[in-house]
């Protein structure tokens, strides 16, 4: 069975849209958390946002014959290579060729993008189909780049295929409609080539709005404004800036850590985080300044178990906007008045937040608009907590003796560069102080999540298969995707049961470092009950387009470049709850 093909051309167009071009020449393609690889400002900037790549939806109008029923008519688009085989109107296909690859709340990497039917009656027998309307997600397309100048030139499109399913089976296509070609580079090479996305943009009238912070900021913008000083001021905090107090900051923190997982306050047999001679010497040179203990204070007090937990509530009541546009804006509104208002009160009671902020004063990247501080973040954030609430499955629970929640019992720290801030290294210890440890061993899978969770997630999932795999989390509820273009690791099992894992961290700009973190976990062969934690950090300059990499190469080129050591430690960990059984 054939359906006749029509005559007038298909034609895309955006609703609502005054530019007077709808796509571009070129585009940016940006790496994101959980293998989404987004077109950016796709296909056009209406107006430009920093979240999810940007971008806006597109629309199609097709002139399907009239002896067509309209409710077995429906569109499948995808991007493409131009020049790469296509299906031609007229053609024959299973219908599993779409049904099977379509994007949805679980399969957000398929190829095809289906389109909403409108339901309006249009004259000629005209029908529109709308495509990624909340555009949420972005624009994803998984083509893979290389170094070769030949693929990196190659030009792409975006294809829509119109088909009537003439039977469970099969369909027919009855119309097509391709953007014009399109080049494509990665946001690494583009960056370098100009100086910001404004540089860009301003060379080409006819899609991109100004990026440009405005000169007037509402309520929100100034509020984002004034957390973001207050988050660079409590980031930039050096040890040796704070070496007087590092004794009480260390209880305070371990206070914190033991209260979260219920321990007795009186029962601690951690006493310090690093060696007391560290901070001792330091301590005898050097002065606090005011605005460093106001800041201390402020970043002690994120790790508070009721800030928490309040934080996680609040993801946990919002994270379904993150497939809303309109609500997930107003959800970010929220979340910067809160954060506000909990930032107020955090300061003593003589400091505005106004008097605190104007005596920290960072410019702000030229690049980041007011109206985009944090959205990334937060859109991280949800992500994650969506995705965890969408899968609900834990991982497995078996008797596996490496199964239960293991605690820091005693820590060595032999090397610590003098770079690392004291909100890293608070950020980390409190991330392994207490790990929730599970094995899947039928399937090689070690997941872990940390008991000190700064937002809720899923698990973070090692496969132990030995090859090149993408981090998605961190077990703090972390994503990978802050402050890097990427997170991979490799791991496996050995044969005497011990667990290695080797992660890579990408720097988001050429100019910062690559950081490798080698992490061994051993199991105690006299007590079942106790676990060995083995930590090198190491960092290097690449000087390398990552972008144009895959895993397996991003990790070669790091082991053919020279390494400096930043951190060295060893730990033992106690599974609580579970009597000491030893081995004779």
């Amino acid at each position: 069975m054939t359906s006749p093909v029509p005559t007038t051309p298909a034609r895309f167009f955006r609703v609502d849209c005054h530019h007077p071009t709808l796509f571009r020449e070129s585009y940016i393609r940006c790496y994101q958390n959980h293998g989404f690889k987004v077109i950016r400002c796709f296909p056009h900037c209406c107006p430009h946002t920093k979240q999810r790549g940007c971008g806006a939806s597109l629309s199609v109008a097709l002139s399907i014959d009239s002896s067509i029923p309209r409710t077995r008519v429906f569109a499948f688009g995808r991007f493409e290579v131009v020049g790469d085989e296509s299906i031609v109107p007229g053609e024959t296909v299973p219908w599993q060729t779409f049904a099977c690859d379509v994007r949805s709340a679980g399969k957000a990497l398929a190829t095809w993008i289906r389109g909403r039917a409108d339901e309006t009656t249009r004259p000629g027998g005209e029908i529109v189909f709308h495509f990624n309307e909340n555009c949420v997600r972005g624009w994803h397309y998984g083509w893979q780049s290389s170094a070769s100048a030949k693929k990196r030139r190659a030009l792409h499109r975006f294809h829509v295929y119109s088909v009537h399913q003439t039977s469970e089976l099969e369909c027919v296509v009855v119309d097509a409609a391709a953007s014009p070609p399109f080049s494509m580079s990665s946001y690494r090479r583009t960056r370098d080539a100009a100086t910001n996305d404004h540089a860009r943009s301003s060379s080409s009238e006819r899609t991109t709005q100004e990026l440009r912070p405005t000169s007037t900021m509402s309520q929100t913008q100034a509020q984002a404004h004034q957390l973001w000083l207050v988050v660079q001021m409590c980031s930039n905090i050096q040890l040796h800036n704070v070496a007087p107090q590092w004794a009480s900051i260390e209880q305070q923190v371990l206070a914190r850590c033991y209260a979260r997982v219920g321990c007795d306050p009186g029962v601690q047999p951690l006493q310090h985080i690093l060696p007391p001679a560290w901070t001792q010497a330091q301590a005898q040179h050097c002065a606090t300044h005011g605005l460093t203990n106001i800041a201390l204070a402020i970043l002690l007090q994120w790790f508070d178990s009721a800030v928490v937990d309040s934080l996680h509530q609040f993801t946990r009541n919002h994270d379904q906007t993150i497939e809303h546009v309109a609500t997930l804006h107003e959800a970010y509104n929220q979340a910067i008045e809160l954060l506000h208002r909990w930032l107020t009160q955090m300061l003593p009671f003589e400091m505005t937040l106004n008097a605190f902020t104007e005596s920290v004063e960072m410019p702000l990247r030229e690049v980041t608009p007011h109206e985009a501080i944090g959205f990334d973040a937060f859109v991280q954030v949800l992500e994650h907590s969506f995705d965890g609430n969408l899968s609900g499955a834990e991982p497995p629970d078996t008797e596996n003796t490496t199964n239960g929640l293991w605690i820091m019992d005693s820590i060595c720290v032999q090397t610590l560069d003098r770079r690392w801030s004291v909100c890293s290294i608070i950020k980390y210890f409190t991330m392994g102080f207490a790990l929730h440890l599970r094995l899947d061993e039928p399937n090689g899978k070690l997941y872990a999540k940390s008991k000190m969770t700064l937002f809720p997630a899923t698990w973070t999932v090692f496969e132990l298969n030995g090859q090149p795999n993408q981090l998605q989390v961190f077990p703090n509820g972390q994503s990978c995707r802050w402050g890097t273009s990427g997170v991979d690791y490799i791991g496996w099992r050995d044969p005497n049961h011990s667990f290695s894992i080797l992660i890579y961290v990408w720097p988001e700009l050429e100019a910062e470092r690559a950081h490798h973190l080698r992490l061994r976990l051993t199991p105690d062969i006299q007590n079942i009950s106790k676990m060995h934690l083995s930590l090198i950090s190491e960092r290097a300059n690449l000087n390398v387009e990552l972008d144009t990499l895959d895993v397996g190469e991003r990790i070669h080129h790091w082991n053919e470049v020279p390494h400096e050591l930043g951190a060295q430690m060893d730990a033992t960990y106690i599974c609580k709850g579970r009597p000491s059984c030893y081995i004779i």
